[in-house]
């Protein structure tokens, strides 16, 4: 019953926690950067922002917020905006960039914007034509086939085609039905209790997936070289940076990564045996922390590897993104001509046969 309850609590979060839809999200940051480049205050740039009707509420809102000494991330998140860019905004505390880390936030929240609507797109034809196979699979399978193997009952060689035709489509069917309820269950299941698990036992499991594993891999040490440069920037050391990261929990695995930094870093040991350690820290991130001593370079390397794993990023995905449609139009002609074959060649024997 408990189960059940906290299933559907965090279901219900899931559906009602975006109050701001991403594309107004990315226009109010849009707004901001745009207003505090020309040397408009944080408070002035709310009220002008305020002229827009959609997102009035929005800023007075966060205005209020402000004027209660609350911090801008913390603004943020009672509006309900996206992680991501709750999580750029909390570093503004310590570092004071709130104007570069708007304009960062801004670009990212827009690339992933694009991506996902591009990702979207790309599906929406190949998983209509899935649903469109599935009902051709049902159809042949309780119709067409057994029609076809009563027909060729006289002809041995054709009901052996026929019934390996049925076996086949019958096996896929149901594997494809039993796998996509169990990833499901699984995804559902780790939606709700993965709090539950300590982010030890979370980065064990994560290391196990390899897809998940190079997701956050890239994820991880972008986040972790954007936001090192930018406090390093604003003149912490890095056992300060390490440590006011560490306070962020947005990004669990970069807490946890920070952490264990921090960590080696008061005990006077070198960082490199551990970022060795470290699955979801990049090689190359590995190396520029290895290398510099000096803070400046360090803080120039890492700016300049944000900039790269960006730009990695936006290949990446895109890449993906354009193999999508081909693989999934070839498997599905594949399948389709196996059907077609399945149907004339057990008339190819019969006729054969007279």
């Amino acid at each position: 019953m408990h189960t059940v309850l906290l299933l559907k609590k965090r279901l219900l979060n899931f559906i009602t926690k975006r109050v701001v839809n991403e594309q107004d999200q990315l226009y109010f940051l849009q707004r901001m950067e745009r207003l505090l480049t020309n040397g408009y205050s944080l408070i002035e740039t709310l009220e002008v922002i305020a002229w827009d009707r959609k997102l009035k509420q929005f800023a007075i809102k966060m205005k209020r917020t402000l004027q209660k000494g609350k911090p801008i991330d913390v603004a943020f998140e009672q509006l309900r905006f996206h992680k991501t860019i709750v999580s750029y905004l909390y570093f503004v505390r310590y570092n004071g960039n709130l104007l570069y880390s708007i304009k960062k936030c801004k670009e990212m929240f827009s690339q992933r914007l694009h991506y996902v609507n591009k990702l979207k797109q790309t599906l929406r034809y190949p998983l209509v034509l899935s649903l469109l196979f599935f009902f051709l699979l049902g159809f042949l399978k309780r119709s067409i086939l057994p029609s076809f193997q009563q027909l060729f009952q006289s002809s041995h060689t054709s009901t052996k085609t026929v019934m390996l035709s049925l076996l086949i489509i019958d096996s896929f069917t149901t594997i494809s039905i039993i796998l996509i309820v169990c990833i499901v269950i699984i995804l559902l299941y780790w939606y709700v209790f993965r709090h539950q698990f300590s982010i030890e036992t979370q980065v064990k499991l994560y290391e196990k997936i390899p897809i998940i594993r190079s997701i956050l891999r890239v994820h991880t040490s972008l986040h972790i070289a954007t936001h090192v440069a930018m406090f390093l920037q604003a003149g912490l050391s890095l056992k300060q940076t390490f440590e006011q990261m560490g306070r962020q929990d947005k990004f669990l695995i970069v807490q946890y990564y920070v952490t264990k930094m921090h960590e080696t870093l008061q005990k006077g040991v070198s960082l490199g045996p551990l970022l060795q350690q470290l699955c979801f820290v990049d090689h190359q991130l590995s190396q520029l922390f290895q290398k510099n001593e000096r803070i400046e370079s360090l803080t120039k390397d890492l700016f300049a590897y944000s900039d790269y794993m960006t730009d990695y990023i936006e290949r990446t995905v895109l890449r993906f993104i354009m193999l999508i449609q081909p693989v999934f139009f070839t498997l599905l002609a594949l399948f389709i001509i196996f059907i077609y074959l399945s149907l004339l060649l057990p008339m190819f024997q019969l006729i054969k046969t007279i």
